[in-house]
């Protein structure tokens, strides 16, 4: 059997990945000896059969050599035979499996050159705690940002065309200008134009915090959870139409970052926005330098939080 060469996919999906190992003494923790640390992963996380025939796998065998599996099963491995590994999920607890399932897409990520190659398990709002689930750990909707991966300002994504109270509008409208803002002031707009601000806020006091909307024509603004996800034109925080103001009191806490959607729609006319904030010790300001911020990596047009 020596010389024979085999073949592996394995849990990010690669394809056909030559291994090379001496297969007359070769066992399954040999095999997967190198195929675990090549995708960066615990090598606890496999479980591997032959393609054309899941008999011989190392779930039944997990400490056999091959040419003995091969005897036991009457099986006779060929050159270009490929083994598929799955994940282990016996015997794990909900935390395990929840970790196993973030390793592996952070490593498929990685294998496809994906930047976005690792994870905060705490950004998730109820992570597992071995078979429970964890109360909140985010109040108040707030979300912590990995140091490192996020940039000053919010993204500010300008479209061709006014929304028209539709707050889905951006998800295939035509992107005339992507660039960061440290408010949220548009002056004499386009137009038929809409604006679409997202990103975080940073809480830099602890209490309560009122922003007030106005703007012609149409503005949402949403903080909180809704801001991510499920954002309606019922749901805003705050609205502002023709000339109108909305206004919107909310508990922040200093030190926190809270997620911010705003969306801004002038139609065949004049139009303008300016959002503001006031808190005790602050009097009512659009100026938002040094909290506001976005994740540092690539976003999809008009659904950046995808």
């Amino acid at each position: 059997m020596a010389g024979r060469i085999t073949y592996y996919i394995g849990l990010t999906r690669q394809e056909n990945v030559r291994l090379d190992v001496e297969t007359t003494t070769a066992t399954f923790p040999a095999y997967l000896g190198i195929i675990a640390p090549a995708e960066g992963l615990t090598l606890s996380y496999y479980y591997m059969s032959l393609q054309r025939d899941p008999r011989f796998n190392s779930e039944d065998y997990p400490t056999e050599f091959f040419d003995q599996i091969e005897t036991a099963l009457g099986i006779t491995l060929v050159n270009n035979d490929v083994f598929i590994c799955t994940p282990i999920q016996n015997g794990l607890t909900k935390e395990q499996k929840q970790i196993q399932k973030l390793d592996i897409a952070a490593a498929t990520r990685l294998a496809d050159g994906n930047p976005r190659s690792t994870y905060d398990i705490t950004q998730l709002p109820n992570p597992y705690n071995d078979n429970d689930v964890d109360p909140d750990e985010n109040p108040n909707d707030t979300l912590t940002l990995t140091p490192g991966v996020i940039r000053t300002g919010v993204k500010k994504v300008t479209y061709s065309g006014y929304h028209d109270e539709d707050v889905t509008f951006t998800d295939t409208a035509t992107v005339t200008d992507t660039t960061t803002a440290n408010n949220f002031i548009v002056s004499s707009p386009p137009e038929n134009t809409t604006v679409l601000y997202t990103g975080y806020l940073l809480g830099t006091y602890t209490g309560d915090w009122t922003f007030t909307l106005t703007g012609d024509d149409s503005s949402y603004f949403w903080i909180g959870a809704n801001a991510v996800s499920g954002y309606t034109n019922v749901n805003q925080n705050a609205f502002a139409n023709y000339n109108t103001t909305g206004t919107v009191t909310l508990a922040i806490t200093s030190g926190a970052y809270y997620p911010i959607r705003l969306l801004y729609g002038n139609g065949p006319s004049s139009g303008y926005l300016n959002l503001t904030y006031a808190h005790t010790g602050q009097t009512a300001t659009n100026d938002f330098t040094g909290k506001l911020f976005s994740p540092g990596v690539s976003l999809i047009e008009g659904r950046p939080w995808v």
